[in-house]
């Protein structure tokens, strides 16, 4: 092989190399905006998931409540 031969397959495999490493830097920064994008998604779903357990022991609470104060206006309002 030549010297100038060799020189354009160095130049060419190069290329090839600088081309692949652009290709992949790309690829890499697209999974990392989409696992930032799914990332902010389970955020998103884990704080509303924590609203709805909230909201849900609230309701259990009041429910616990007036079935207590039910109770006692029963036993209250029994007749003698």
């Amino acid at each position: 092989m030549s010297e100038d031969e060799f020189t354009k397959l160095y130049r060419h495999t190069t290329k090839m190399v600088n081309d692949l490493r652009k290709d992949m830097e790309h690829g890499f920064e697209m999974m990392h905006a989409e696992f930032n994008r799914i990332y902010g998604l389970f955020d998103s779903a884990n704080g509303e998931i924590k609203s709805l357990d909230y909201e849900q022991l609230m309701m259990k609470r009041q429910a616990d409540r007036h079935e207590r104060w039910i109770g006692e206006l029963s036993e209250k309002t029994k007749p003698s």
